[in-house]
């Protein structure tokens, strides 16, 4: 019996033994750094065919697909934004409103996305304050009064944009002073939009400003209405003017002198001023070759050549 124990310890000794030995084999140790090293390059593998995965994950598609959608989606905003085959051209108009009955209204032309502006004024060019308006189709028109120097009404100016493409409508306006409201047919969808309207009223308004030899008249004449927006007659004869700014035109034997000056001779029969109201139209019914302007305070004498 203690023969077997005795073999039984020297047994678990060698094991002990044989197990310390193992632990410290330097071949065991540089096995399991080789294992280490092998998980490590693998993960720094795997990390790397990951990053390089990356860009195509992210961004699936090449440089020219990318550009070729933007292409397709520019295209189709265009489309979506699509009015009219011709673009719209911008003009500025003035117009004489006649208030007799039975003329034609004036016609406003607009387009959708476009202000139009349009600016009462009287025979002597000052404005004319707007009373109040009304417009036949609220829904499809959007109307804004400015106010004039800082008052809350009385402007003589509208602001008028359409909501919609072909929705045609009217509108009706009251000046102060005058009974006559002024009707005018707004007729959006146009290839020509009216950014800026002068309507001159032939009447005398609460501003008018009447000079020394001015006598208001009835009517405003068209071809003064013209040469103050340098609209000029075609049959007319170009006049050279000399010591002075001013312009001057011949038409059917009248003179005709457009200026930001004040004529003092001879006497004219008509004047007509601008919108903005520092351009004035002379009209001479006997035209002569030498002219006298006010120059703020100070007289020139002009001379013109082809009288």
């Amino acid at each position: 019996m203690k023969f077997k124990l005795n073999i039984l310890v020297f047994i678990v000794a060698l094991a002990f033994s044989s197990a310390f030995a193992q632990s410290n084999d330097p071949a065991a140790d540089q096995l399991e750094m080789l294992t280490s090293d092998q998980i490590e390059a693998q993960d720094d593998a795997l990390k790397n065919q990951a990053f390089s995965e990356l860009p195509q994950t992210l961004f699936p598609l090449s440089g020219d697909q990318i550009k070729s959608l933007r292409r397709e989606f520019n295209s189709t905003q265009r489309a979506s934004s699509f009015t009219q085959d011709v673009p719209s051209r911008p003009t500025s108009t003035s117009m004489v409103v006649d208030l007799s009955p039975g003329a034609t209204p004036p016609i406003i032309r607009l387009g959708q996305g476009f202000v139009s502006s349009i600016i009462f004024l009287d025979s002597t060019g000052q404005p004319w304050p707007i009373k109040g308006y009304d417009i036949g189709n609220p829904t499809a028109f959007n109307i804004i009064q400015p106010t004039a120097g800082g008052a809350k009404k009385g402007g003589n100016t509208l602001l008028i944009q359409s909501s919609t493409m072909y929705k045609q409508a009217n509108l009706a306006v009251i000046l102060q002073g005058l009974n006559t409201p002024i009707m005018i047919t707004l007729l959006p969808g146009q290839r020509a939009v009216d950014y800026r309207v002068d309507m001159q009223i032939p009447r005398s308004g609460p501003n008018a400003t009447i000079g020394a030899n001015q006598s208001l008249p009835g009517t405003i004449d068209s071809v003064m209405l013209d040469i103050v927006n340098h609209v000029i007659p075609k049959d007319s004869k170009k006049i050279k003017v000399n010591g002075a700014e001013a312009e001057a035109w011949i038409y059917k034997y009248k003179l005709y002198i457009r200026t930001t000056l004040t004529l003092i001779s001879p006497g004219w029969t008509s004047k007509l001023a601008g919108a903005d109201g520092t351009i004035f139209v002379y009209e001479i019914s006997n035209p002569i070759s030498r002219v006298i302007l006010l120059d703020g305070g100070k007289m020139k004498h002009a001379t013109l050549e082809g009288i």
